[in-house]
């Protein structure tokens, strides 16, 4: 008896969040018709096209001066450097120049192939971190995989396995923490240079009720706060277990702890309870909601119209806030999943709201992985690849 009420108070809950959410979004829509005259003279004031590609253009491109200021060593944001301005560019479809993409590739094979290495000029390569950032870096530069030795893909794959050897979690790094972000690490990381194998695999089967936290999202513990980002790499990775006959469990408490985080009437996103809403988890749980099949609401676009700055011509993670490289890629991400998601649904979304106008326009975003993070198209061509050299 005490098991059915639960289940039955369960489904109660899950059925006034639902009757909520349609509320909200009932809600939205209304507000937004009355503000169609307002956004009507803000896209005017913004010169339409606020998400023009040539206008975040010049703000990455700003970076280009002050990338040398990353290149010193022991520095772990070179690579996180390297992969925001390659896919930002990759997603609005804009072309590097090239002298500047032929240092670019020499740098990050120069980063990439030396990892594992011990000593005091490669602390930066032994981070699992850094090594995830670089491989996503190294293929959204569309290298051929036939080109890479086998000796480097042994290298990574011998760095991989000396991780794998702490009890609980993975570490990052040889010396540093456990935490389980680096399991979906390792498990893009050996996807990509095709060295997921079945010792690799066991070894990373985890009991994810482990890190399920009481309020229904994931985290490190479960008397720790949810967090947006650690539940993205937590459900990315049941998508890898779930390719290896594992049972792709998804908890129903993980839903109602996604439609709370979605504050309508702030038109955003909050990823943590003790933060305000954040550009960032646009992509983070937007893309998380793509893979449990949750609705996203297009006016989560309302966010990005008033942080983007038209002086800096960047990307804010909060109004009022200066823009950096960081918040501008994630927030050309979560705009391409939202224009992908438009296209989709085209047919049965209203096409006489402000957003479904800008969409028809303007989203014309490249599509994205909401798993790897870069563009769909060169995931695709990198495992066509892999399947031609295994006929080989």
């Amino acid at each position: 008896m005490i098991t059915s009420t639960k289940i039955e108070q369960k489904q109660l809950n899950l059925n006034q969040i639902e009757y909520t959410y349609r509320k909200g979004i009932k809600m939205l829509n209304f507000k937004s018709r009355l503000k169609k005259k307002f956004f009507n003279i803000f896209l005017q004031n913004q010169k339409i096209g606020i998400f023009n590609s040539l206008k975040c253009e010049k703000f990455i491109k700003e970076y280009f001066f002050k990338i040398s200021f990353f290149f010193y060593p022991n520095n772990q944001i070179q690579s996180w450097v390297f992969f925001w301005i390659i896919n930002s560019f990759d997603l609005i479809r804009k072309s590097i120049n090239p002298v500047i993409l032929k240092n670019f590739k020499k740098k990050i094979q120069n980063l990439l192939f030396r990892c594992g290495q011990k000593g005091k000029l490669f602390l930066n390569s032994s981070n699992l971190i850094s090594l995830y950032t670089l491989t996503l870096s190294f293929f959204s530069l569309s290298v051929k995989f036939s080109n890479i030795k086998k000796f480097y893909i042994l290298k990574i794959y011998s760095f991989l396995k000396k991780i794998l050897r702490s009890k609980n979690f993975i570490r990052c790094s040889f010396i540093g923490e456990s935490d389980p972000r680096s399991v979906f690490c390792i498990l893009v990381i050996s996807s990509l240079f095709n060295i997921l194998t079945k010792n690799l695999f066991k070894k990373m089967i985890f009991e994810i009720n482990q890190i399920n936290s009481f309020d229904g999202g994931f985290s490190c513990d479960k008397s720790r706060e949810s967090h947006g980002a650690l539940s993205f790499c937590l459900l990315g990775s049941c998508i890898f277990f779930s390719t290896k006959n594992y049972s792709l469990k998804v908890f129903s408490n993980f839903k109602i702890w996604f439609l709370e985080k979605l504050k309508y009437f702030d038109s955003g996103i909050q990823g943590r309870p003790n933060k305000i809403i954040d550009s960032c988890y646009i992509f983070w749980l937007g893309a998380s909601s793509i893979v449990l099949s949750i609705n996203i609401p297009f006016e989560l676009l309302n966010v990005l119209f008033f942080c983007f700055k038209l002086e800096f011509k960047g990307f804010c993670d909060q109004i009022g806030k200066a823009p950096d490289l960081y918040h501008t890629f994630y927030s050309i991400s979560g705009l391409s999943l939202l224009s992908f998601v438009f296209h989709k649904k085209k047919k049965i979304y209203d096409t006489n709201t402000s957003c479904s106008k800008f969409f028809q326009k303007y989203g014309l975003q490249s599509k994205i992985n909401p798993i790897y993070g870069i563009r769909e198209r060169k995931i695709f061509h990198l495992f066509q690849l892999q399947k031609e050299t295994k006929k080989i």
